[in-house]
């Protein structure tokens, strides 16, 4: 079964009134604040990081689980459809976002929790303001390509409970195993749906770069850079 976003307008939930935003570099933090600079990161990115527990994440952009569901009920959302599947036992989903490189993420978190700091960065951003945030999005002319989910956690398991309507409907890329909980994680996505034409488009701007790996080929690194302005008065620097 693949989930694919038609439109970015169809994954934008309720918006939180204030996000938070770390990072490890004072500079980088007042780029944010003073320009509005922001960088999107290639769900690829995440799932190829090597030594860093805290960001690298295999299952990007995956979901993979076994259920036993006798005597419940599984709710399916598949190719635009809604299904009811009653006592269904040792069901196994599998779940693959298409085109993965054509989606970058930006993270940001809805709570604050102590570990954080230590993960991301000592320098806080507090965003006050987060639906004029999102307005700002119109400075970079992007603003009809960006989504945007609170993430929904699930425990990962060989056997498991059937999951709720509400998260077997979410987007592959808003999922994440819960030992990342303590995220709190709220992203903001930017969907390009025709892949060859927008690494065309990408590529040609000096705000993107790639990296290769030519043995696997496999897009390591791959990030976008919008910048949308001063930021100054929507947002408090606390370090």
């Amino acid at each position: 079964m693949i989930i694919w976003a038609k439109s970015s307008e169809d994954f934008r939930c309720n918006l939180p009134s204030v996000l938070y935003r770390r990072f490890s570099k004072k500079e980088h933090a007042l780029s944010f604040i003073n320009n509005g600079e922001i960088r999107f990161m290639n769900l690829l990115y995440y799932k190829a990081l090597e030594d860093d527990d805290t960001r690298n994440d295999s299952l990007e952009g995956e979901f993979k689980q076994e259920f036993n569901t006798k005597g419940l009920q599984l709710y399916v959302n598949a190719a635009g459809h809604n299904f009811v599947l009653n006592d269904v036992v040792d069901m196994k989903i599998e779940q693959v976002l298409p085109d993965m490189d054509a989606y970058f993420i930006s993270c940001y978190s809805t709570q604050l929790h102590e570990t954080q700091e230590k993960n991301y960065g000592e320098y806080l951003v507090t965003i006050n303001n987060s639906a004029e945030f999102i307005k700002r999005f119109n400075n970079a002319q992007i603003s009809q390509y960006i989504a945007w989910q609170e993430i929904i956690y699930y425990e990962h398991k060989d056997v498991a409970t059937p999951l709720k309507k509400e998260f077997m409907n979410s987007p592959l890329w808003a999922r994440k195993r819960d030992n990342y909980k303590h995220d709190y994680e709220f992203r903001i996505a930017l969907l390009i749906s025709n892949l060859n034409k927008a690494k065309a488009t990408l590529l040609k701007d000096k705000n993107v770069q790639n990296n290769m790996d030519k043995d696997n080929n496999i897009m390591k690194k791959l990030f976008w850079r919008a910048n949308l302005g001063n930021l100054t008065d929507i947002t408090t620097l606390i370090c």
